[in-house]
């Protein structure tokens, strides 16, 4: 993923929403909830990320009410991770090994 090499395993996926990119970042510790109640700040300690990535943003003509994730693949091309909400579509390319 943006070069960057993620072992087999369980994530906890954390997004850094910009205009143009976005973070995407795989963090290896598991949460309880993604924000703490009594201030409202994220759970995440990024001393457990194990990839930080940047991802294009793109706009879409019809509205996508519920927030998806999803991976996609064309012919040709590297599957990549989709997440899409609103009129913004977020994608991340891939590489299998």
């Amino acid at each position: 993923i943006d070069g960057q090499e993620l072992p087999a395993g369980d994530y906890t996926l954390w997004t850094i929403p910009g205009e143009e990119e976005w973070e995407i970042i795989f963090n290896s510790k598991m949460y309880p909830w993604g924000v703490r109640w009594q201030d409202s700040k994220a759970m995440r300690e990024a001393e457990y990320d194990v990839v930080v990535a940047k991802a294009k943003v793109s706009n879409i003509v019809n509205s996508q009410e519920k927030f998806s994730i999803r991976m996609i693949s064309m012919p040709m091309q590297p599957p990549m991770l989709l997440l899409a909400w609103d009129q913004v579509v977020v994608t991340l390319p891939m590489e299998v090994k």
